[in-house]
């Protein structure tokens, strides 16, 4: 009987830092741990620019800090040129996969890397110059030099090819999936950490970064237009942490002349987050171009209705599971959201149909996918 080795699986997984996840850092912990559970053939070893809190290093797999944090461009470059690098060439693993689309130059063994959006290239004044720069020059690079690349979504895959000339079977599709802890209520009474925020009203509900890509200033003024157009509007709970340029967001929330109706929760943690998912009246998430949208299938997981763009790869990942709006249209939002919050039989069939939907973003079927796409790249070399 033939007995084969384990694969030695390099993950880069620079961008998981506990208690400050966000929709990379989420995709990272959930592959990982589901790989470590569901393919005993790959021995993982996951790479880090810092000491690692223990939770993000699922059981078998091992973990490795290497040199300084990088947190800027030029530490970007050196953390993939040299360290990385160095490591692989010291530990020579059978295959290097990046969780966050960077990859280092020439290593001795196949890459594979995952893109989440190639956003940069087309909406140029919503990050740092710096940061736009860097993503322009090494994405393509990485992209040439993996062996297999994939997308979260159909739309990144198709962007990525129109975007970069590749062949449209070139990128495989490996998409986010939905968390075990996102589910129905069980009860209609608001948790202690809904209700000192809510004071029991019921509340419309965004999640994610506070960053201009958000839309954040247009659902503001679709807040407002929908306050106007019903009797008993509620709140708008914005949950998720400040981001760069967020200086028009502010300035829009200190303006609006509904801004006693506005939470803000600033960072939260991930089962503080779920019950706020449980307990909202609907998700508003209206972005102008998104990779995949995890809010949408997580809402859909609590069940909670969802407004959500009709733009990028919203319309793939919701399906015909939410309202679809246009995310420039202040009118537009504004009439979504009425519509979902005002009929009680439209909401129902969006909640049901989210159930539904939601069945096909499941880990441990993404990460069955992902399994075979590394050891495909690692029997390049072989």
């Amino acid at each position: 009987m033939t007995i084969h080795k384990p694969l030695r699986v390099a993950l880069i997984c620079r961008l998981a830092f506990f208690g400050r996840l966000d929709g990379i850092g989420w995709y990272i912990e959930q592959i990982t741990k589901q790989l470590a559970n569901d393919a005993p053939d790959l021995s993982l070893m996951l790479l880090f620019d810092r000491t690692p809190h223990p939770s993000l290093i699922p059981k078998g797999a091992s973990a490795h800090s290497l040199g300084l944090p990088a947190r800027h461009p030029i530490l970007w470059w050196l953390w993939f040129e040299c360290s990385v690098r160095q490591w692989v060439y010291r530990n020579k693993p059978d295959v290097l996969v990046s969780l966050e689309g960077f990859l280092p130059s020439s290593v001795p063994c196949p890459m594979v890397t995952v893109i989440h959006d190639v956003a940069f290239e087309h909406i140029g004044g919503h990050m740092k110059p710096i940061h736009r720069a860097y993503y322009r020059w090494k994405i393509p690079q990485a992209i040439r030099r993996a062996a297999r690349v994939c997308a979260v979504s159909d739309y990144t895959r198709r962007d990525i090819a129109s975007t970069y000339g590749t062949a449209d079977d070139a990128v495989d599709v490996v998409n986010n999936g939905v968390r075990a802890m996102f589910r129905p209520a069980e009860t209609t009474i608001q948790p202690q950490c809904v209700q000192s925020l809510t004071h029991g009203d019921a509340y419309w509900l965004f999640v994610g970064t506070l960053q201009p890509r958000k839309n954040i200033v247009g659902m503001l003024d679709a807040f407002e237009r929908f306050v106007q157009s019903v009797e008993q509007p509620g709140l708008l709970v914005l949950a998720g942490k400040k981001g760069w340029m967020d200086d028009e967001i502010s300035e829009a929330l200190e303006r609006s002349r509904v801004r006693d109706s506005i939470r803000q929760t600033g960072w939260i943690n991930d089962e503080t987050l779920a019950e706020y998912y449980r307990y909202a009246r609907g998700l508003i998430f209206v972005p102008f171009l998104e990779g995949f949208g995890v809010p949408i299938i997580e809402a859909f997981a609590s069940g909670v209705p969802v407004v959500a763009s009709n733009t990028s790869s919203l319309p793939e990942v919701a399906g015909d599971a939410a309202e679809l709006v246009d995310p420039s249209s202040i009118d537009d939002v504004a009439r979504g959201m009425v519509r979902v919050w005002t009929d009680e039989s439209y909401r129902s069939e969006l909640i049901e149909r989210g159930k539904i939907r939601v069945k096909e973003y499941q880990w441990p079927r993404i990460a069955s996918k992902f399994a075979d796409i590394i050891r495909e790249a690692a029997s390049l070399q072989r």
